[in-house]
């Protein structure tokens, strides 16, 4: 379990790359939870799968969340 973290975001194409301001201890493939104070474009509140670590505090989404099973 990971411990809710705040970030900021910033789109880039197909993208979000992600500001934790802090270790996120993430690794690529690991799912995410978002959710966001005001939903809407191009982050909605769903499950994402980490694509890329860049640093210890910046990691990058898909913009798709992941597809809900049920």
């Amino acid at each position: 379990m990971i411990p809710r973290i705040t970030t900021s975001y910033t789109p880039s194409g197909t993208n979000i790359i992600y500001n934790t301001f802090q270790n996120h201890n993430l690794q690529v493939g690991n799912k995410i939870w978002v959710d966001v104070p005001v939903v809407g474009n191009p982050v909605h509140d769903a499950e994402y799968a980490v694509t890329v670590i860049t640093d210890e505090d910046h990691f990058t989404t898909s913009r798709t969340p992941n597809p809900t099973y049920g």
